[in-house]
């Protein structure tokens, strides 16, 4: 018996496929600094923590499939808080924003339909895609102008008779770019033209650098019935494992059918939704305070970059991610011989391999993607632990 074809055209997760590999450089005694996923180490907001502490139930039950009432309500004004007018009814409470990623594909594409994604991109994405019988269409944005996106003129031509939206992540994991007003309001035009729908990814929108400011498409009302905005309350509480999410949509018919996705799985996550209601009481000092961290913890890896010849990264302005190029053929080989011979002061890094960021075959060959999330300390030192690997990597490749 043969498994189904999208369990084998499945992709395995850059983030987490050379696991194996750390898991063994633990058991041999090395310590491994993981700079490969996206979990923070930063404590989650003490009046979220308190709400865990003091749940008052005797038992856990079902949440209502679109979610908790109170939760929906302080999501509400938290959006309102940044800018976004999102009524209660118009949002749905998902297992993360993953579920909310894949609640969006079915109720937008057909089999066979085609959604344009710009490289690199979030691998689960593709996940997402394959999952609902949608094709991807990527379109590569270049490193040396910071990942932003190419001219419209090049995603309209792109753009073909099965393409029925985009999918927009700002700021971007794995890249950090966060889009400017223009390009927004460019896709923004290009999707009333074309009659797309546009998917955008704002689990990262208050970690912004430097002056930039987060841009929605969900703030453009000539696009506002045909714009899905997926959300996460992971990042931005530090609270991974809760798995809440939101998806939200202007459109009623887009709401209609995710609920009944939503009622299939029956419910989100109950504690979860409990801990987050006081979401749009967590003080903007905190806030401040994370996003001052990852800035600092951002520059310091840029700054470990550029003491390594034949290494470059552009500087991201958000989320906390980004992609470097390394003075190396094959970034995976890289990365498994560093975990499994590698190690300086018994210690060793893992980073996840740039090529599981693209769908087009042979791009990002030599990048890695830095997580930035650990303290500057254990930053530092994966910074050098990382520039000894290249110097004593046996496989040297031109300048």
């Amino acid at each position: 018996m043969n498994v189904s074809s999208r369990g084998v055209k499945a992709q395995a997760s850059p983030i987490r496929r050379l696991a194996p590999y750390a898991d063994q450089a633990v058991r041999s005694g090395r310590k491994v600094y993981y700079l490969n996923i996206g979990q923070p180490d930063i404590p989650t907001p003490e009046i979220v923590m308190e709400r865990i502490r003091t749940y008052p139930g005797k038992y856990v039950p079902y949440s209502p499939s679109g979610g908790i009432p109170e939760f929906v309500e302080a999501m509400s004004r938290y959006y309102a808080q940044h800018g976004l007018e999102v009524a209660p009814k118009e949002m749905i409470t998902t297992v993360g924003g993953s579920e909310a990623l894949q609640f969006a594909f079915w109720a937008l594409f057909n089999p066979g339909d085609e959604v344009i994604l710009f490289e690199p991109f979030y691998t689960n994405y593709a996940t997402m895609a394959l999952l609902a019988g949608v094709d991807v269409k990527p379109i590569p944005c270049d490193g040396r102008t910071g990942y932003h996106l190419p001219p419209i003129e090049a995603i309209e031509r792109a753009a073909g008779p099965r393409t029925k939206g985009i999918l927009l992540c700002a700021p971007s994991n794995p890249t950090g770019t966060a889009y400017t007003a223009a390009e927004v309001d460019a896709i923004c035009d290009l999707a009333k033209r074309l009659d797309l729908w546009i998917i955008t990814d704002e689990a990262y929108r208050e970690f912004i650098y430097d002056g930039m400011k987060h841009e929605s498409p969900m703030t453009r009302p000539a696009v506002a019935e045909r714009v899905v905005l997926v959300d996460s309350i992971s990042k931005r509480l530090n609270m991974c494992g809760a798995r809440v999410g939101t998806l939200v949509s202007k459109n009623a018919a887009v709401r209609e059918a995710a609920l009944k996705f939503a009622q299939a799985r029956l419910s989100p996550p109950t504690l979860g939704q409990w801990a987050a209601a006081v979401i749009d009481k967590v003080p903007a000092s905190y806030t401040q305070s994370v996003v001052a961290e990852y800035r600092k913890r951002r520059d310091l890896v840029l700054d470990g970059l550029a003491g390594i010849p034949g290494a470059f990264a552009r500087k991201p302005e958000g989320a906390f991610y980004l992609m470097a190029e390394l003075p190396v053929a094959d970034a995976e080989e890289f990365v498994i011989w560093m975990l499994k011979e590698y190690k300086k002061d018994n210690a060793t890094v893992m980073v996840a391999p740039g090529d599981g960021f693209y769908a087009t075959p042979g791009r990002g060959k030599n990048e890695i993607r830095f997580a930035y999330v650990l303290e500057a300390d254990a930053l530092r030192k994966s910074m050098d632990i990382l520039k000894g690997a290249l110097e004593a990597y046996p496989v040297k490749v031109a300048p």
